[in-house]
């Protein structure tokens, strides 16, 4: 409970500083508003609840509605097995991982480490723990020295996790942003052997932080999921928006993402290893060899595809994701 009121306070700041607006009546329309229509206050805020009225309201595919259909076309136990344990993930889908890993922890053995590092293509690694989520905890490290006990005194450090190889995006996505892997999404939904690709967007990094996921300082757009083709700016989690990119200076309206018929190609593919999760966002790199998957995300809701500042016409996606 004391979790529920510290959200709901931290997101009535926001919507009361962002919309001049008295927080007791946010407060007070974001509990309604919740009662109505399922609408978190996040998510309140992001898909500008204030300003719609209802009709506009039923259309939002909102993180009440999306748990709902997770309930009945999913299996829990095959999401926590699988989805939410990143070292099982990586072994059920090795074929599109594209890149090694291995486990840090104390069953893993000291040689198997340094073999790891030395096979390995680059000095650059990520770590993140094992079951972690929204990026809180992973972290890039350097390992451009030779000496083993070093090494090993660095990785002990570290809580129980995963090792990964650093993924190596395109030459065109490097254009885009350089200093992190720029991250495309597309959310898929498997019933009866039929994979539907319901939405997509993708994520840039901006700052010095080098790992990119949908973290708070990045920047990110909404895709086509048909053509690949960027349909709008570029957007942060505090609603700032962006015509170019503020480091590289790219216009992100009318970009042809790279690969586009590849990425569905593994995305559907991934979809039907465990049709028994229905509902997944997966995470996309590409490389120059292809596309490789990053991670698949069974609780990834919709939110970031239905910002108020990046749609024009006041609608959500509930349509899309029912059909």
């Amino acid at each position: 409970m004391k979790r529920i009121i510290m959200n709901t306070l931290k997101w009535a700041k926001l919507e009361a500083n962002y919309n001049n607006r008295n927080i007791l009546c946010v407060i007070a329309s974001m509990i309604v508003n919740y009662l109505l229509y399922g609408v978190f206050p996040q998510e309140y805020f992001h898909f500008g609840f204030y300003k719609l009225n209802s009709a506009q309201k039923k259309t939002f595919f909102t993180t009440k509605e999306y748990a709902r259909c997770r309930k009945k076309y999913s299996i829990p136990s095959y999401e926590e097995a699988i989805f939410f344990d990143k070292w099982i993930f990586s072994k059920v889908f090795s074929e599109y991982f594209g890149r090694g890993i291995i486990r840090i922890g104390s069953e893993t053995k000291e040689q198997e480490i340094l073999s790891f590092i030395s096979n390995s293509t680059g000095s650059r690694f990520v770590y993140k723990p094992n079951k972690a989520q929204e990026g809180i905890g992973i972290k890039t490290i350097d390992i451009n020295y030779k000496d083993d006990s070093t090494v090993l005194l660095q990785l002990k450090a570290l809580p129980e996790g995963l090792l990964e190889e650093w993924i190596v995006q395109s030459n065109k996505m490097n254009d885009l942003y350089p200093n992190g892997v720029n991250c495309i999404r597309v959310y898929t939904f498997i019933q009866d052997g039929v994979v539907s690709f319901l939405d997509a967007k993708v994520t840039f990094g901006v700052t010095s932080n080098i790992v990119n996921a949908t973290l708070g300082n990045n920047l990110f757009a909404l895709v086509d999921v048909k053509s690949g083709v960027v349909i709008s700016d570029l957007a942060n989690y505090d609603m700032e928006v962006y015509k170019e990119h503020p480091v590289t200076g790219f216009t992100s309206k009318g970009l042809q993402l790279p690969m586009w018929r590849e990425v569905l190609e593994l995305v559907e593919k991934s979809a039907r290893i465990v049709p028994q999760v229905a509902y997944v966002g997966w995470d996309i790199a590409l490389t120059e060899r292809g596309p490789i998957l990053i991670e698949g995300n069974h609780c990834g809701g919709s939110g970031g595809n239905q910002f108020s500042v990046l749609r024009t016409d006041s609608k959500g996606i509930k349509d899309i994701w029912y059909r």
